[in-house]
């Protein structure tokens, strides 16, 4: 399987939108770019990311237990 996007750590200024990114005032954000075409598909902040990284691992712990019970 061929990953779909690639992930690209970059200074704010750099961001797609970075008025829009958070209010946590994030110097950095995490862009999510379409492969093969380059485009910048999304954009989340420092923070966010660290949220949504937590999330995603609780939801794979409790799936994996869902699956052995």
């Amino acid at each position: 399987m061929v990953n779909q996007f690639l992930v690209r750590f970059v200074p704010k200024e750099y961001s797609a939108h970075p008025e829009r990114l958070c209010g946590h005032n994030c110097d950095r954000t995490i862009q999510f770019i379409s492969q093969p075409s380059g485009e910048i598909v999304g954009e989340l902040c420092v923070m966010d990311a660290e949220t949504m990284a937590k999330d995603l691992l609780e939801a794979l712990e409790e799936g994996s237990k869902n699956l052995s019970a």
